[in-house]
Parts: structure tokens; C-alpha cells; sequence
């Protein structure tokens, strides 16, 4: 899919890595917490074009401002976001710390997204790569 102009004060773009089998969603700039739902509605359909099951979300450029009000309402997406079973997602950031961490990927996983966060890529996509395994329902990894 095509980036987003460069007039804007930020760029998203979508590539699929059809070796790997994984979206990669790359943001940049200061994105508004009001473009999220639509860089993940984007993100979902293009997946869906290529069967994937993977998706790898890197922030590391972007400048994101998360509210909890934006984070509560995200998920709550009449099904914009459907996954298909097994399907994982990655979230690469600069400085995914302490509490922040935990609480992204908890209340994710609690809406039904398999979604961590790393702040290393060959981490990301060492567990992106484990994506055939069957999950333990007991383990945090």
C-alpha cells in the first residue's frame, strides 16, 4: 500500500515480506491517536490480501501519545480488527518499559489479540517466527 504524503506530519507505510510471510506496518513523525483505527483497519486488509498471519507494527520512529480513553477504545471496533486464528502481532517501540509493557499486552490479550512488545526487531521477529507453535495457556512468552 502507498505511504501517506509527504506533506503530512507523519507516514505510515505497509510492506509485506512474502519470504517471511509477515506485514510489516511502519509509522514515523507524530501520529494522532485518531489515525490509529485506520492504520490498523489498513493493516488488517492488506494482511488479509496475502493470507498473512503475522504482522509486525514498528513504531520506533513515530511519536505516539497514548491516552487510556484511545487505548479502551480501540479494541471495542465492531470487528474492524479480526485477526484470523493464530495470528500475532508484534509491536516494536523505542522504550516499551516496565508497567506500559505489561499493560499493553495484557489488555490485549484480554480483548483477543496475541500482541507483544519488544524494543529489539530480532526479538520481534524471533517470536513472530514461533507463530506455529501452540500457545501456552500458562506461559507469559
Amino acid at each position: 500500500m502507498q505511504p501517506r504524503p509527504a506533506s503530512a506530519t507523519w507516514t505510515v507505510d505497509y510492506s509485506f515480506l512474502a519470504d517471511q510471510k509477515v506485514l510489516v506496518v511502519t509509522t514515523r513523525g507524530a501520529v494522532p491517536s485518531s489515525e490509529w483505527a485506520e492504520i490498523s483497519r489498513r493493516a488488517t486488509a492488506e494482511g488479509s490480501r496475502h493470507d498473512c498471519l503475522r504482522y509486525l507494527f514498528d513504531h520506533r520512529e513515530a511519536r505516539l501519545k497514548v491516552r487510556f480513553a484511545d487505548l479502551w477504545s480501540l479494541p471495542h471496533n465492531l470487528g474492524a480488527f479480526r485477526l484470523p486464528e493464530g495470528a500475532r502481532i508484534a509491536l516494536l517501540m523505542r522504550h516499551p518499559l516496565g508497567r506500559e509493557k505489561d499493560f499493553m499486552e495484557a489488555f490485549n490479550r484480554n480483548r483477543g489479540f496475541e500482541l507483544k512488545v519488544f524494543d529489539d526487531e530480532n526479538q520481534a521477529r524471533l517470536w513472530l517466527d514461533r507463530s506455529g507453535e501452540s500457545p501456552n495457556p500458562l506461559g507469559f512468552g
